[in-house]
């Protein structure tokens, strides 16, 4: 499966490069008030949002008291 394909499904197995910091596009592996998910990071309006690349679901806001990990890089 491509990370670049609209959906992952349950069954989907990713390669993940550990690492703690992404760039802007890049599709990863996020904690978030310990919840994981995996997203495409995107910039808007000078703030950063984990991005589902299924178009049904908002990106996720992210407030000042929550809890943002960044586990890893997407790679396959």
């Amino acid at each position: 499966m491509s990370v670049y394909s609209a959906y992952f499904s349950r069954s989907a197995v990713s390669w993940v490069s550990q690492q703690d910091t992404i760039c802007d596009g890049e599709i990863g592996i996020f904690g978030l008030n310990n919840e994981a998910y995996i997203k495409k990071l995107k910039r808007y309006a000078d703030r950063l949002y984990p991005v589902s690349l299924n178009s049904k679901y908002s990106p996720i806001k992210i407030k000042e008291s929550d809890r943002l990990d960044v586990f890893g890089k997407v790679v396959g």
